[in-house]
């Protein structure tokens, strides 16, 4: 388990509807919103010795990261980061 800052960018551009006016008006813009956001992890591997020099690795990792979003997605809400992802592979010694 751990913790760490994640440093993350949003942007969006083209064409939006403004859904605050009566006929819902069309807009073209470039959008942006960053930030820092405190999150934490749990890893966890395993790793399979084939031979002397090599082995066979898997490694989960599921992260929660949240931030709300600022500049031109002010009121927007929250940006959900969280995730997990899985890795493979073969490691070797010279």
């Amino acid at each position: 388990m751990g913790g760490g800052v994640y440093p993350w960018r949003l942007k969006e551009s083209g064409d939006f509807i403004d859904f605050n006016t009566t006929n819902n008006a069309i807009f073209s813009a470039d959008l942006k919103s960053d930030g820092n956001a405190f999150g934490y992890y749990g890893l966890l591997g395993l790793e399979v010795p084939v031979s002397r020099r090599v082995n066979l690795f898997v490694e989960g990792r599921w992260t929660h990261v949240n931030d709300d979003l600022n500049k031109d997605f002010e009121g927007f809400g929250r940006l959900d980061l969280s995730g997990s992802e899985v890795a493979a592979g073969v490691s070797w010694t010279l």
